[in-house]
């Protein structure tokens, strides 16, 4: 383990990684609340109703699909975010991994492994982070 790979700044702290987490989760699911609310008021024939409802639903997949190759997800994983009760957490999960950056707590995917590196965490030396090893292509 070489300490040269640990980013200038420190962890956050559980607190702040918390309420960063929360913004990210509003982020994705605030506008699909208020799209919601927007198409419930508008008078429109059901075949218009359910085509925007259906691309309503899309929007949470999308801002997923941009931020989970960050936290060790596939793109296409973002399709979670279409199962209804697991959609929440799916993206709790990814708002809490976010939080975090640039440090990871999870375990990195096999076809990530080559790229990451284990040290010493700098807020406590008795743990372990990983960090993504910035290569030179």
């Amino acid at each position: 383990m070489t300490e040269d790979a640990v980013p200038a700044r420190p962890p956050r702290t559980g607190f702040v990684r918390f309420v960063l987490a929360l913004v990210v989760f509003a982020l994705v699911w605030v506008p699909t609340a208020v799209l919601r609310d927007t198409l419930a008021a508008m008078s429109l024939d059901p075949p218009a109703r359910i085509s925007l409802g259906l691309a309503n639903m899309l929007v949470p997949v999308l801002l997923l699909a941009f931020v989970t190759p960050l936290v060790s997800y596939r793109r296409r994983d973002a399709l979670c975010a279409l199962i209804p009760f697991y959609n929440i957490w799916f993206t709790a999960r990814i708002a809490w991994r976010l939080a975090y950056l640039p440090y990871h707590d999870w375990l990195p995917r096999d076809d990530e492994r080559a790229d990451w590196q284990l040290v010493r965490h700098p807020a406590d030396p008795a743990r372990l982070a990983h960090v993504v090893i910035r290569r030179d292509v």
